[in-house]
């Protein structure tokens, strides 16, 4: 008895989730129609191309006079980081480092007199 419950328990569950047909006969014989699966067609892939990310950034501190700007723009890509020291627009010096270097400007950069830099 247990067994028969068992056995209907199963069917009914497979029934339910449509993946069974059953047909009961009045001869009391049950015949199982198990469809076949069917082959999923996917969609093309789609592949994206991520440019490489650049990242860019200014830090500008200005002499004791207000007379001059120096300016630094870091420029980070895959490769590593690229420091440019300017003047009041004319540029100084330009240093590409690996991505564990980091180049910044203090507050003090200027000498009292404005003259030099740090």
């Amino acid at each position: 008895m247990g067994r028969k419950i068992l056995l209907i328990s199963v069917l009914v569950a497979i029934m339910a989730f449509g993946g069974l047909n059953i047909y009961i006969s009045r001869t009391k014989q049950i015949s199982l129609k198990i469809p076949q699966t069917s082959q999923i067609q996917y969609g093309p892939q789609v592949q994206t191309m991520i440019p490489p990310v650049e990242a860019s950034q200014l830090t500008s501190v200005d002499s004791p006079d207000g007379k001059l700007t120096l300016t630094l723009k870091t420029v980070k890509n895959k490769n590593g980081i690229t420091y440019t020291f300017s003047v009041s627009g004319r540029e100084v010096f330009v240093k590409t480092v690996d991505l564990s270097t980091l180049i910044s400007v203090p507050a003090n950069t200027w000498s009292p007199n404005g003259k030099y830099v740090f």
